[in-house]
């Protein structure tokens, strides 16, 4: 399966479909003692039925440090931020922060990642321009995936840029 046949079967997910899997995916990442115990958190902003993160941002934005990419050259920047009102639409029409309070990724306890397919050994595949796997490579973060199980392919056939995740959560579990 490419990327954009992986993206079709995303985006076909029925809306209560979507938000029932995510809700438990954010259930099983809520309950990680990694996540409990994480004080600074480095979160992609969910888009075109990405596992949701808003909602878990929203639910932990006063009790942690939450830290968002944003995209600047062909860099991740995580910047810090406070509440939802200091997002806006950036690149690729994900959301950004406005902040400008950047966090070093070394300095990041959690990274939850995105990905568009998976495999048993954890590497993942991402939209091909390498922007996490660059950041990745920069921490000691522990970093964890979330996707759909039906995302998890046989091989992702990883090659020496790419870096494996310490976690992947679906809907089914923590792996």
């Amino acid at each position: 399966m490419d990327r954009k046949q992986m993206i079709k079967k995303r985006l076909a997910l029925e809306e209560e479909t979507f938000l029932s899997y995510s809700k438990r995916i954010a259930s099983y990442l809520e309950e990680m003692p990694a996540f409990k115990n994480a004080k600074r958190i480095g979160f992609y902003m969910s888009y075109r039925h990405e596992v949701d993160t808003l909602h878990v941002i929203e639910k932990y934005i006063l009790e942690k440090e939450i830290y968002v990419p944003k995209c600047v050259g062909d860099e991740l920047d995580f910047q810090r931020i406070y509440t939802m009102d200091d997002l806006k639409e950036g690149a690729f029409h994900i959301l950004e922060p406005s902040t400008n309070e950047h966090m070093d990724v070394k300095d990041l306890d959690v990274i939850v990642v995105p990905l568009l397919m998976f495999d048993a050994n954890h590497n993942r595949i991402g939209y091909g321009r390498g922007f996490y796997d660059r950041c990745l490579k920069k921490t000691d973060a522990l970093t964890i995936g979330l996707a759909f199980d039906f995302q998890e392919v046989e091989n992702t056939h990883p090659h020496s840029l790419d870096v494996p995740l310490s976690y992947i959560i679906t809907q089914k579990g923590v792996f």
